[in-house]
């Protein structure tokens, strides 16, 4: 049996960790996984509840900070000669990175020659636009294959023979009885997304503030996300709270922490947020058109490639809280809207986001090396 490495940066419950791991689980029976993560990453009992290997690594992400960046290129190299012998030891032949920000799996093909497939799963503007140019062009010459989530992903490397798109899979399956939409008193909506400035909780806020000054008031707002024990994140999550607060919404909005519970919570709610700026392929939006909670999203990244407008789902333009509110009060205000958009989403997600088209052939790439 074949052993596939897979590094991944995720410092908790992620929709990049998510989507690796269930590939992992599909595949497991083929090939034999091990998974490489940071120290202080949450996710190690995950990975072995599953039965795989795990080894953590001190990593370091580029950032402003100076004292990261002087740090970075050592801990590279030291972590490139670690992953070097564990992959010997463990008789590993395809290193499997699961963002191609790491650049741990590169450098280790300098190292011993290993077979690297690079997942690409964020968009230029998350980084500074230098930085990312130049692991476009590192992955272009030495990764063995590029994996974007979508084509908006897929755009950025041009053409390319190492280039294949494959979304993220569906959840494996339900655990809880099948989504209706409810016509009700009051609309519930929920936003789920770790609080990381770019996921766009500050335009529901504006959102439900229009809506409370327009006597919109038939409905309630629940947030839910991690801060991955990150002090910028706390003081994101903080500045939301306390905004909610100084324009009366306490009463409207409430902020929770993460849950392990994605399914159940959606399906507790009417319909489903996401106004991120930047998005290559948003799991949370899947999930919702799976489960089939009605979905307003940002026109994002690979986001028009997951359902369509005004059929299966509402895209709005990114940043603009005018065209924000005005649909989300008329999802609000129209049940038979909503309950198309559920019935619609369902049909559409089953076709383009099975097995079939995503775990399969990220499996036909593993035997093609």
């Amino acid at each position: 049996m074949r052993k596939v490495l897979i590094i991944d940066n995720s410092l908790d419950l992620t929709g990049a960790f998510k989507a690796i791991l269930s590939n992992a689980c599909d595949l497991k029976n083929e090939f034999e996984f091990h998974f490489l993560i940071p120290s202080q990453s949450k996710n190690k009992s995950r990975i072995e509840d599953f039965g795989f290997k795990c080894l953590q690594l001190n990593i370091i992400e580029i950032s402003k900070r100076p004292k990261d960046l002087l740090l970075y290129i050592p801990q590279l190299i030291i972590n490139s000669w670690k992953v070097k012998r564990y992959v010997k030891k463990e008789g590993i032949s395809i290193i499997h990175v699961n963002d191609m920000y790491n650049m741990v799996g590169l450098t280790s093909k300098i190292w011993k020659k290993t077979f690297v497939i690079s997942h690409v799963r964020r968009m230029p503007e998350s980084f500074p636009s230098m930085i990312y140019k130049f692991w476009v062009l590192l992955h272009r010459r030495f990764a063995d294959k590029i994996i974007p989530v979508s084509r908006a992903n897929a755009a950025i490397f041009g053409s390319s023979g190492k280039v294949e798109v494959i979304y993220d899979k569906l959840p494996a399956k339900e655990s809880l009885p099948s989504y209706s939409a409810i016509e009700r008193d009051i609309v519930r909506i929920l936003y789920l997304a770790n609080y990381n400035r770019g996921k766009g909780q500050e335009y529901a806020i504006k959102i439900a503030h229009n809506l409370v000054k327009n006597n919109i008031t038939n409905f309630e707002m629940n947030f839910y996300g991690g801060d991955f024990g990150m002090q910028k994140n706390r003081d994101f999550k903080s500045s939301l709270i306390k905004e909610a607060k100084e324009i009366a919404l306490s009463d409207k909005v409430i902020f929770y922490d993460k849950t392990e519970h994605a399914e159940q919570v959606m399906k507790d709610h009417d319909l489903v947020l996401n106004l991120s700026d930047s998005e290559s392929f948003s799991n949370v939006s899947l999930e919702a058109l799976y489960y089939g909670v009605p979905l307003i999203a940002t026109n994002v990244g690979g986001t028009s490639e997951m359902f369509d407008d005004k059929t299966s789902g509402l895209l709005i333009e990114r940043g603009n809280v005018e065209e924000m509110y005005q649909v989300l009060k008329e999802l609000i205000n129209s049940f038979p809207l909503r309950n198309q958009l559920s019935i619609e989403s369902k049909k559409i997600v089953r076709n383009r986001f099975g097995i079939e088209n995503t775990s399969f052939k990220l499996r036909d790439i593993y035997n093609g090396f």
